[in-house]
């Protein structure tokens, strides 16, 4: 199996970021245009904490993880995994773990206290992620996400 290199988005390789961000939105069903994705992903990157990286592979980009974080008064200093993507030809090579397992290193780094995701998928999908979140020491808990557009 081809050996793997996480490696955090810049301006260098941001755009092979944006394409994968788009893929990850056509397939998932999420709205957004190439422009948008390519926009919040350079205000995300302009921000001391947000942080986002790439898995490639054989100078491929294979997969990618963005993160962000705030305040507040629960956990203090609070990461979210806002997006984890591989391409459907380099799943199952444990590049999502070596994506999950980078970013909680970096919020660690930076004095995160706690990780929060969010699973967004469709039922028949959601417990292979739950499985897989698990194993990386993710829980259920009894919290709600509400969303309000602005």
């Amino acid at each position: 199996m081809a050996e793997s290199v996480i490696t955090p988005v810049d301006e260098r390789n941001a755009a092979d970021a944006v394409d994968l961000l788009l893929q990850f939105f056509v397939e998932g069903g999420f709205s957004g245009t190439r422009g948008q994705i390519a926009g919040n992903l350079n205000a995300m990157l302009a921000e001391d904490d947000c942080w986002a990286a790439l898995a490639v592979v054989e100078g491929v980009p294979a997969g990618i993880v963005t993160v962000s974080t705030t305040r507040d008064i629960e956990y203090g200093r609070i990461a979210e995994f806002g997006d984890l993507y591989i391409r459907p030809d380099y799943r199952g090579r444990g590049l999502a773990q070596q994506l999950m397992e980078a970013g909680q290193a970096w919020c660690k780094s930076i004095g995160c206290n706690a990780v929060l995701l969010t699973i967004a998928r469709a039922d028949n999908e959601q417990e292979g992620l739950v499985r897989f979140y698990r194993k990386l020491g993710f829980e259920l808990t009894d919290r709600m996400i509400a969303e309000c557009r602005l």
